[in-house]
């Protein structure tokens, strides 16, 4: 695990496809810049878990986002909401070794349509598009 300054995490993140400066600020937006961020290394055999809507009438093709979590998350920690339909915790293997994104979820206000809100407070991972092919859905948690 290696610590991260702010120009660092920037570096990684358009190294890793997020070319334009909007999406490198909207992934940064949902971290605690308080807090440290890391380079993680996820090894083949590791276990993450994401919190996956349920299919609604306004979205009912629910999909794998790039946040995830550890185990003993909740929804409050990583500053998201269930929404009308709610969420299904969903455990994820690593099949391929890969460098995520390790740090605290920030406090966001409830934002209904971006689905997020909460204390935050949590750890989290992000992990580039490019690296969601390295991962196995294993079964809802």
């Amino acid at each position: 695990m290696k610590w991260l300054n702010q120009a660092e995490v920037e570096n990684y993140l358009m190294k890793n496809g997020l070319a334009q400066r909007s999406l490198v600020v909207d992934v940064l937006s949902g971290f605690d810049l308080s807090q440290p961020i890391y380079e993680q290394l996820l090894e083949e055999g590791d276990e993450i878990f994401q919190f996956i809507r349920r299919s609604s009438a306004g979205d009912m093709s629910p999909r794998v986002g790039s946040w995830f979590a550890l185990p003993g998350a909740t929804t409050q920690s990583v500053a998201i909401i269930d929404g009308g339909a709610g969420r299904r915790l969903h455990r994820f293997r690593v099949v391929r070794a890969f460098l995520a994104l390790e740090g605290a979820a920030r406090n966001f206000p409830l934002n209904w349509k971006l689905g997020i809100g909460g204390k935050g407070g949590g750890t989290q991972l992000y992990v580039p598009p490019r690296y969601l092919g390295h991962l196995d859905a294993v079964a809802p948690a």
